[in-house]
């Protein structure tokens, strides 16, 4: 049925002609910018209104869940001075890995050995010393489970070669934080409870074991607290809403045949023009909405040049009338008609494949489950 339905769709020249014009037809548009920031600063809120507007928002007030802690760390290297690499585990690891000092060539024979035994010392070295790090990370990590206090730890991590710091409190957005921004860190840390002590994490050539010593978790703010944060919020909204209400009356105005710049003046505004642009090229010169789909916009005549709708962009609103147009040239149509033509068609077929499945609910009161038709 729905190929059925699909097949009939038929793109008639006219069609065809109707929508190059559009297509290619470049308009220059005259516009009003009202930003919401002009109407705040005459804006006056009670502490009674403040208080009303936080209570009915206080899920956009949240304070995040916050930690302190306490952790030890190592970096690898510091390990390393103390190892020592023999000349047959150099040859043994040679022997094992020697593709590793091939040349970059693909299928390159691998360096002797006597050229790169100063790499093998230096990966054999890395490789032992993290082995050390975390088994003295584990070590640390035994101790730290064995004691609450602070001072304790410090001295458990200190007699291992770690270094030891306090943090907090601090949330998951704090980046600034050591043990946040590594993500793996973080989700160990924001994991533990009270008391709780971390498993050995590794994060940028460190070892880290880390001890929760608080944690708050995500809340509604206190009033007090966000009171300032709040009453701006609401002299913003409240700077909105008479923005957009002086962007109806403005285009109702615009609407009756009123021009743009006496409307523009009376407000203590200036008018600026877009210059000229065409549907394909898909936003708006200097206002960006996106008009690809907006058909009504390239239609506009001289002699009821406003458009019929408020833009809204980047917090500001639009009032647009159409300056000049330069229509498009039919000579040019011939190599683009097939291709327009298939894309009406499909256009054309997917609508009549909507407009039959919303019959079918209407008659059915059934939900249709469009992916798997």
């Amino acid at each position: 049925a729905q190929n059925h339905i699909s097949k009939d769709v038929s793109v008639s020249d006219d069609d065809i002609l109707k929508e190059f014009r559009k297509e290619r037809r470049k308009i220059n548009l005259d516009f009003l910018a009202i930003d919401p920031a002009g109407y705040g600063l005459s804006i006056k809120v009670d502490d009674a209104e403040v208080r009303a507007f936080f209570e009915k928002n206080s899920s956009g007030y949240i304070a995040p869940a916050k930690v302190r802690a306490a952790y030890a760390y190592a970096d690898f290297l510091s390990f390393s001075s103390k190892i020592k690499v023999t000349a047959d585990e150099i040859k043994s690891y040679y022997e094992r890995n020697a593709r590793e000092f091939s040349e970059d060539k693909e299928g390159a024979a691998p360096k002797p050995l006597k050229d790169v035994e100063g790499r093998v010392r230096k990966t054999l070295t890395a490789q032992k010393a993290r082995m050390q790090g975390l088994e003295a990370a584990r070590a640390l990590d035994a101790e730290f489970r064995k004691t609450g206090e602070t001072l304790a730890l410090k001295k458990a991590a200190t007699a291992k070669g770690f270094a030891f710091a306090l943090a907090g409190p601090f949330s998951e957005m704090d980046m600034h934080v050591e043990i946040v921004r590594d993500e793996n860190l973080r989700a160990a840390v924001f994991s533990l409870k009270p008391g709780e002590t971390s498993y050995p994490v590794e994060a940028g050539g460190r070892i880290y074991i880390v001890r929760l010593l608080e944690r708050v978790d995500a809340h509604v703010s206190d009033f007090k607290d966000v009171s300032s944060t709040v009453r701006q919020a609401l002299i913003a909204e409240k700077a909105r809403e008479a923005a957009i209400k002086a962007a109806e009356d403005a285009l109702k105005r615009a609407r009756a045949g009123e021009g743009l710049q006496n409307i523009a003046s009376g407000m203590g505004l200036k008018t600026g023009a877009t210059g000229f642009f065409s549907k394909s090229q898909g936003v708006i010169p200097k206002i960006g909405v996106y008009a690809g789909n907006k058909d009504s916009l390239f239609e506009l005549k001289k002699e009821s040049p406003a458009y019929s709708e408020v833009l809204e962009h980047d917090r500001n609103y639009y009032i647009v009338s159409l300056g000049d147009a330069v229509e498009a040239n039919d000579a040019e149509l011939g190599p683009l008609k097939e291709e327009l033509k298939a894309r009406l068609t499909a256009a054309g077929q997917d609508k009549a494949v909507k407009d039959w499945l919303e019959g079918l609910r209407t008659k059915a009161k059934i939900k249709i489950y469009e992916e798997r038709l």
